[in-house]
């Protein structure tokens, strides 16, 4: 039987493997190898677009020892039996920092239940050739983890494999008027957060609505204060645009 371990410092990018054989010459001896190695790592950002069925994304990687960079796109078809955590990646290719094309195969990639947030390559990320510059194919087999904190509708599920968040339409606002010592008190109850869009207007058989002030609501209610009307007559409303 073969034994094999790794040694590598905490915090280092190399460390050794060693394994040992059955010496068939010697029962109970063995043939030991040494060979040391190097963890090549990667990391930044991806940029994506989820969708019901698909994810397209863009990914920018950087290795922070030789500042080489990975980029390119990634398009994911979600699973038809277990949409939101198990996604197949499609064949596609990135660059690298010298401009080379490096093509890489499909895989799947799975949510994991101890860290819902994270999604993981279910065997292995593999290029075709990892280093181009050379006249053999190497560097093939990687691990990509795609880590995804956002969650928008607060379901638990990552918006990378979630389903596109609509978010709810602004309530209607609510307006009431009331006079103070030498203006209007104007009440607005609405959702913070959308511009209301205040318009006015001296006569209701008009179209012509006038907007005068464009207001973030920070309160609800908020009162504003309006000037006393010049004219004999005005009319007030608020405008909440659709997301």
């Amino acid at each position: 039987m073969a034994n094999v371990f790794w040694a590598r410092d905490a915090g280092s990018s190399r460390g050794m493997m060693y394994y040992s054989l059955p010496d068939p010459l010697f029962p109970g001896g063995t043939i030991d190898f040494a060979q040391p190695f190097e963890l090549i790592e990667y990391s930044g950002l991806l940029w994506y677009t989820p969708g019901s069925n698909t994810i397209h994304g863009t990914v920018q990687l950087t290795n922070a020892t030789t500042l080489d960079t990975f980029s390119g796109p990634v398009h994911f078809i979600k699973s038809s039996t277990n949409r939101f955590n198990v996604l197949l990646l499609q064949p596609g290719a990135w660059t690298n920092g010298m401009m080379q094309e490096m093509a890489f195969l499909h895989d799947a990639f799975l949510r994991d239940p101890d860290w819902p947030t994270n999604y993981y390559n279910a065997s292995w990320f593999e290029f075709k050739d990892g280093q181009p510059i050379t006249a053999e194919p190497d560097y093939r087999y990687w691990i990509l983890s795609i880590d995804d904190t956002n969650d928008a509708d607060g379901d638990l599920i990552p918006d990378f494999s979630d389903d596109p968040f609509v978010p709810p339409p602004p309530r209607q606002p609510a307006l009431s008027l009331a006079f103070g010592t030498t203006n209007l008190l104007l009440t607005i109850s609405g959702d913070p957060g959308p511009v209301h869009h205040l318009q006015q207007i001296t006569s209701l058989t008009s179209t012509n609505w006038q907007t005068f002030l464009e207001l973030v609501l920070t309160n609800d209610p908020q009162t504003i204060s309006l000037p006393l009307p010049a004219e004999s007559s005005v009319f007030w409303r608020v405008l909440v645009p659709p997301p």
